[in-house]
């Protein structure tokens, strides 16, 4: 569901439940949407980051404060607040 190009929706619900997950693979595909063209696609990552809790995914998660989408940004300083890194 992740390289579904067309269907940015397909990705979102992917993404929801891949924050379900805490595996090698998971974190790769997550870490990969927060790269994605897709502004909801990229705010999904944030929230699936935030739901591994995985303090691998801080370096990324600080990487999307300068998104250049505010939504983006302020789920990913959210995120990481709640992660309790204080760089949020």
């Amino acid at each position: 569901a992740m390289s579904d190009a067309k269907h940015p929706q397909t990705r979102i619900q992917a993404l929801a439940a891949l924050g379900m997950l805490r595996t090698a693979r998971s974190e790769k595909l997550i870490t990969d949407a927060m790269l994605d063209l897709d502004v909801d696609v990229r705010t999904a990552a944030a929230l699936a980051a935030g739901q591994t809790k995985d303090r691998d995914l801080t370096t990324n998660l600080r990487n999307l404060l300068d998104d250049k989408e505010p939504q983006v940004a302020f789920v990913a300083a959210t995120t990481l607040w709640k992660m309790n890194d204080r760089s949020g």
